[in-house]
């Protein structure tokens, strides 16, 4: 068990100070003092809340490493309290299938450092010309974007669409 003392946290829209008792990875208790011999964190005049979800992030990894590779991505990510990511398709090579998203896990897993959910493309490299394979990645993607170009076959998009209800994916178009 880690006991969290002394920190600052948002209760009823104010900040109160707290003393927050974590087991597993899981927080089991919240109170104004907890006296417990275990492991103690002093969060004196910190802010402990949640870690942050960006939805947007472009890791650029695979094919892109002079702009962002995966770990400095993430790394930035949790210096700034981020601690799950969605990851966007513009890559090289493009993940419209399963292998080519296979290449983008592979990195992640080996060095990611905070949660990182892909996005697949909606297109094939991202070219609106034919559909991307969307029933094989369905189980290793959290959605599907052609981010920074967006879909402008409306006949693809409405197939896209109609996969992704299926599948309960997430499509970002614009």
């Amino acid at each position: 068990m880690i006991l969290i003392k002394n920190g600052s946290i948002v209760e009823n829209n104010k900040l109160v100070k707290k003393d927050i008792l974590v087991d597993d990875f899981k927080i089991i208790r919240i109170d104004e003092n907890i006296d417990l011999d275990c492991e103690i964190i002093d969060a004196t005049g910190c802010l402990v809340m949640p870690g942050a979800v960006d939805v947007h992030v472009h890791l650029r990894e695979p094919g892109f490493t002079h702009k962002e590779t995966v770990l400095t991505g993430t790394k930035s990510s949790a210096k700034g309290g981020v601690t799950s990511i969605m990851s966007m398709p513009n890559l090289n090579p493009c993940p419209h299938n399963l292998d080519n998203v296979n290449l983008q896990l592979d990195i992640i897993k080996k060095d990611a450092i905070v949660n990182v959910y892909p996005f697949g493309s909606v297109t094939v490299d991202e070219l609106d010309k034919e559909l991307s394979k969307i029933d094989e990645m369905k189980d290793v993607v959290f959605g599907l974007s052609d981010d920074g170009r967006g879909v402008n076959n409306l006949e693809l998009l409405e197939e896209a669409m109609k996969k992704a209800l299926k599948y309960n994916l997430t499509i970002a178009s614009q």
